[in-house]
């Protein structure tokens, strides 16, 4: 029930994408034409001309066959947003997490189209305290970083509540060793 009411209020993650893509050309080249979006997105001309047509009937963008793409106001407001919530995804991921820059990429572009503004507003101002000049606040994200949890057991881990995540997930080196 909450995602449908998601879906309805708000843009496709995969016209998320189209205006992420849009917005990003026009900010490199200075125009967006349905051949760079098309590989920037890795998909075929014909499934971004599909998208660009959902688009412009919502009134995200301007587009006349065979012309460039170009973003209404409407367009580049939504554009902006999910620009702003992968980088604050991307920075948090990596700078505080310490996920590999790969990780987050990934990671990042799957967390941008669900996450309320709220979480993302608190989530920058987390990134922005790890970044005071405080000699405290860099040895906690140090240790942090290298930190890695130790379940009792997959069902009595009280972070995880039903079975622990480490249960489902790669054995790490130390965990490996605990169990021989």
């Amino acid at each position: 029930m909450l995602a449908r009411r998601h879906r309805a209020l708000t843009v496709s993650p995969s016209m998320q994408h189209y205006l992420r893509a849009i917005h990003e050309l026009q900010e490199e080249r200075g125009h967006a034409r349905v051949t760079d979006v098309a590989e920037r997105l890795q998909v075929g001309k014909a499934a971004v001309s599909l998208a660009l047509r959902t688009l412009r009937r919502d009134g995200f963008i301007r587009h006349q066959s065979y012309q460039g793409v170009g973003l209404t106001q409407r367009g580049l407001m939504q554009a902006k947003q999910v620009t702003g919530r992968f980088a604050i995804l991307r920075r948090f991921l990596e700078d505080v997490l310490g996920v590999s820059p790969e990780q987050a990429l990934v990671d990042a572009c799957l967390l941008e189209h669900f996450v309320s503004a709220q979480t993302v507003d608190r989530l920058l101002d987390l990134i922005r305290f790890s970044e005071q000049d405080d000699s405290v606040i860099r040895e906690t994200l140090t240790r942090f970083r290298v930190y890695k949890r130790g379940c009792e057991s997959p069902s009595t881990c009280p972070a995880c509540e039903f079975d622990c995540d480490a249960s489902i997930g790669p054995k790490r080196p130390m965990e490996h060793r605990r169990n021989q």
